[in-house]
Formats: C-alpha cells, structure tokens, sequence
C-alpha cells in the first residue's frame, strides 16, 4: 500500500513530464540545431561538387590523352612512308618557300616528302592520243608508278586570342600534291618533281635544295588534333630534351628559341651521312593539355605537375630512293 508521500511524489513526477511535453524546443536549441544541420550539408555538397569535379576532370585528361595517341599514331604512320625528312625544316627551302603555310616557317616541327598512290580510273588510259609533247613521257610513267610525290608540313601553332579553338596549340597537316587534277596532268602552282638531278651533278637528287617553282603555291591544309599542350609548359622528363648523337632536334635550336619547345618536337637523323644517302629514323614527342588556352574554363588541372605525359614514337623511315644498302 502506498503512502501519502510516495503518492505525492508521483502525482509531482507525472505534472512535470507532462509540462515538457507542453514547452517543445526553445528558440536557442532550434539555432543550434539548424547551424549543425547546415555544416553537416555544406559539407556534404561541398564533397559532391568536388567527386564531380574530379570526375569531370579525369574524364578530359583520358579524352585529351587519347586524342594524343591518336595523332601520334597518324603521323608516325605517315612518317613510315616518308623517302626523305628534313632534319631542320625551319631553315629548309622546302618550307620557307611555301606561302599558304597556316603559320610561319619557325612553327614547324616536321617536313618530309612521301609517295601517295593515284587512282587508276584518274590516270588517262591512252598518253599519246591525249597528251602532246613531254605530257606524253609524264603520262606513260604515271602509268607505272602509279603515285606522286608528296610534301607534307606538321606544324604546331599556338592559341593567340584570336582563333576560335579552345586548347592552348593545336597541331596542323599542310601538304602539297603534285596534281591538281590528275585526268589532265595539271599540276599545283608552285610544285615541281623532287627528284630531277641537280643541274652540277647528275647523279645528286634535290629534295635537300627543293623550293617552289613559283608563288602563290596551293597546299592543303587541316587540323590534325587540338589539346596540344604550350610550347613552353612543363616537361614530366627532362631528358628526352636532348636528341641522342647524330640527331638533329626539330625545331632546330640554333633556328628558334626551342630549347624550350616541350610539347611537340622531334629528333630527326641526318639524311644525308658522309655523302651518302641512309635509312633514317624519327623519334617525335607529343604531350596535351586539357585546359583551354585562355585560362578560362572549369576544369582545371590541380597544378602544372600534374600535365599530362609526354608520348614518345620512335619511326624508321621505309623510304629507298638513292639509299646506301649498308
């Protein structure tokens, strides 16, 4: 049996609890609710944007670096075909001659000339009742080569504000085909056979000495990839700056100021050792870079050490014209 105080103890217990039933939350424990609550959303929202941005960022780097490997693969595949590479194309008359270049004679990187085929059905079929005179011998050895000789230019150019594309340089492929239409042997302005002997010695070819026969010349030019990264970014290996012995570096120091050059170069042996014609090999190097060249943009590498990787191809030259078998 309950006693008269334990009775009132319990009656004053029961009144209390049902009094903080009645308050509910002071103003002050609601303000520090809400100020928790928002930290722990900020901070939540704070992660999300950042996995998004790191997604959004590793994306574009293995867009960017297929791109690269890509491009690279094209032209060592173009380079394979190549019969000759200027060692310093800069100061070659080949490129300094051309005025349709997309941009100047110090933004190239690579020169070369390369056999590409004609179609058969452009050849004409029957030389001496088309043509006259020397179109005729032109046209019956057409007939058995089957191709002309190609000069081809890449050339790295970089963004300056002005252009329309959003990498910070982009690599361009000119070249100059002998025809411009080959059913009638019209060939371009400016072009002539890169392979007449030299007027002082027979048995000497002239790609080293080429030149356009003639200005305005009527090249075709197109962009090969964008992304490139800038001439003078950061290089992740420092030593493939130098060329290995009996290599020339393209663009040649001595010509530009490409010591710094990082981004897209290449290390070109000489064409021509002792006087006598050899295979050559090319080694070219390519990096990207996913940042647009005005520094605009929302994805942003995390810092400069943090490029992209330089690719490296090394290319032997398949070309035979006048080569030394030893």
């Amino acid at each position: 049996m309950k006693t008269p105080s334990t009775r009132y103890s319990l009656g004053r217990f029961l009144l209390k609890a049902q009094k903080l039933q009645r308050s509910g939350f002071t103003l002050l424990e609601l303000l520090v609710t809400l100020i928790i609550g928002s930290i722990v959303v900020v901070g939540l929202l704070h992660l999300v944007l950042e996995m998004l941005q790191i997604e959004r960022r590793e994306t574009a780097v293995d867009n960017t670096q297929r791109d690269m490997q890509r491009a690279l693969d094209y032209m060592a595949s173009d380079l394979r075909e190549a019969v000759y590479v200027y060692d310093d194309p800069v100061n070659a008359t080949a490129v300094t001659g051309l005025d349709d270049l997309p941009g100047n004679a110090s933004t190239t990187v690579l020169a070369f000339w390369r056999p590409d085929p004609i179609d058969d059905a452009d050849i004409p079929s029957s030389c001496s009742t088309t043509f006259t005179g020397d179109k005729v011998q032109e046209c019956n050895v057409l007939q058995v080569r089957k191709a002309a000789y190609t000069l081809v230019v890449y050339q790295l150019l970089t963004y300056d504000g002005t252009t329309s594309w959003e990498g910070q340089s982009r690599i361009v492929r000119y070249e100059l085909p002998k025809y411009q239409t080959v059913s009638t042997l019209t060939q371009r302005p400016g072009y002539k056979e890169p392979i007449d002997p030299d007027p002082s010695d027979a048995d000497v070819i002239n790609f080293p000495t080429w030149a356009p026969t003639a200005t305005p010349t009527d090249g075709n030019a197109a962009v090969l990839v964008d992304f490139v990264d800038s001439p003078t970014g950061l290089v992740d290996d420092p030593s493939i700056l130098s060329c290995p012995t009996g290599m020339q570096r393209s663009p040649n120091p001595a010509a530009v100021a490409s010591t710094t050059w990082t981004s897209f170069f290449a290390c070109v042996r000489d064409p021509n050792v002792g006087g006598v014609s050899t295979n050559q090999d090319v080694e070219i190097f390519l990096r990207g870079n996913f940042e647009p060249g005005d520094g605009g943009g929302l994805i942003r590498a995390i810092s400069e050490a943090s490029g992209l990787p330089t690719l490296r191809a090394g290319i032997l030259v398949r070309g035979v014209i006048d080569k030394d078998p030893d």
